[in-house]
């Protein structure tokens, strides 16, 4: 079976005069003070027939921008963080929320559990120390394997 998510982080500049009391619940403070917002969409959930998954995708992709409101506005940017600043161990442990239970109704066609994920950055990221750790340890606690493909 196959799951596509589409995963980004996006950065929120507000006017200087806006107060920062008035953001939404979704809107967070990096250890370095940028506020920014993470999205996560399932574009396809364990799909097994792939005849149209190529158009799907395409469709979702062009879509995705407006879908989480990136606005390039002056005085109340959201745009799309880097790569290297971006949600990547946010969205692999979301996947692993998903895999946690992989040995309860086992279907035997389908064995073992693999995250690929695909970035368009070069392969470093700007992570947070004890999360890196928290997603090691569940990942070989449930023999869960990744990939990465940096474009």
């Amino acid at each position: 079976n196959l799951t596509v998510v589409f995963f980004s982080r996006t950065c929120i500049r507000h006017q200087e005069g806006e107060k920062e009391g008035k953001r939404s619940s979704s809107v967070h403070v990096d250890s370095d003070g940028r506020m920014f917002e993470d999205h996560y969409k399932i574009v396809v959930e364990n799909e097994t027939k792939f005849d149209s998954l190529i158009h799907r995708m395409k469709k979702e992709f062009v879509t995705y921008p407006e879908s989480v409101n990136w606005d390039m506005t002056l005085g109340n940017e959201r745009t799309p963080s880097t790569a290297s600043q971006g949600n990547v161990l946010e969205a692999i442990n979301i996947t692993l929320n998903l895999l946690h239970l992989h040995y309860i109704d086992r279907d035997l066609h389908r064995t073992g559990n693999s995250i690929v994920i695909i970035t368009p950055g070069n392969g470093v990221f700007e992570i947070e120390k004890n999360l890196a750790g928290i997603t090691k340890q569940r990942m070989m606690d449930n023999g869960i394997g990744s990939d990465m493909l940096s474009l």
